[in-house]
């Protein structure tokens, strides 16, 4: 089937080496055209135990993969759709096993969770964002980097549903993202966008080493459109009585939607 011309923005090119298709950035990238390998046990993470990652892995594959039977199985999809409160978080939970595995996750649990993203990442059935959730966590197992390269290109995108998403991802992902590459679009969000910017600040934190990292990659950013309100945004940052400061070293929307995926996945853990 032919889909209509979305009525939201599309996703931006962030360039590259590859041939890039913002609804299946992973569709030739299967080949580990990189291994992220970042430093985990950052405070408030659960770590995936050695042998663990593999099962848990397959097991939310498999439930989510069980949601969306109706969807595979359906002569007429009406395009796109949209996934659902808990598939959603599903598929969160499948990013945070991947980021926080302790050892290699095997390829039939790769595969498993391949064939859903595949499913997700089908603009017959999706929009595009949807699937970028399932792509990073390929992208955290070591298979590829698209997802992450869509990431990237769209932490400023300006439509507010598709940032607010994403910015989801990029939170929990966080200790997997290359701060080079995401530094650019998530202060070019800060300057740029209406809503959800302090996530953006919040996120680059998390990204960051330390609070002078942090303020580093903030005061060397160059504003190319509106550097008036960028400078008023980060203004107070250094003191520690700003909402904005408070914010940024706990930013409690994204602690508590990480806390409910980390509960899913502890609970898994304890039920086998």
């Amino acid at each position: 089937m032919t889909a209509p011309t979305s009525p939201h923005l599309p996703a931006v090119d962030p360039g590259g080496d590859l041939a890039f298709d913002p609804r299946h950035p992973d569709a030739l990238a299967r080949r580990g055209l990189d291994w992220l390998a970042l430093d985990e046990g950052r405070p408030g993470a659960t770590t995936v135990p050695p042998g663990e990652g593999a099962k848990l892995l397959a097991q939310f594959a498999m439930q989510l993969g069980a949601s969306m039977l109706e969807v595979e199985r359906a002569a007429e999809v009406r395009y796109p759709a949209e996934l659902t409160g808990e598939q959603t978080t599903i598929a969160l939970c499948c990013l945070y096993v991947c980021v926080h595995a302790t050892d290699t996750i095997g390829p039939a649990a790769l595969s498993r969770l391949g064939a859903i993203t595949d499913l997700v990442a089908d603009d017959r059935h999706f929009w595009w964002w949807h699937g970028l959730t399932l792509q990073v966590a390929l992208n955290a197992a070591g298979e590829g980097n698209g997802g992450l390269r869509a990431l990237y290109g769209n932490l400023a995108h300006p439509r507010g549903e598709v940032r607010q998403r994403l910015f989801e991802v990029a939170w929990v992902a966080r200790t997997r993202l290359d701060i080079a590459q995401a530094t650019p679009p998530l202060l070019r969000a800060v300057e740029m966008v209406t809503a959800h910017w302090p996530a953006a600040l919040a996120i680059l934190r998390g990204c960051s080493a330390d609070e002078a990292t942090f303020m580093a990659l903030v005061e060397g950013y160059e504003p190319r459109d509106h550097p008036a309100r960028f400078r008023a945004r980060v203004g107070g940052l250094t003191d520690p009585d700003n909402g904005l400061h408070r914010y940024i070293a706990r930013p409690d929307d994204l602690l508590a939607a990480e806390r409910a995926i980390r509960r899913r996945v502890e609970a898994r853990l304890v039920g086998g």
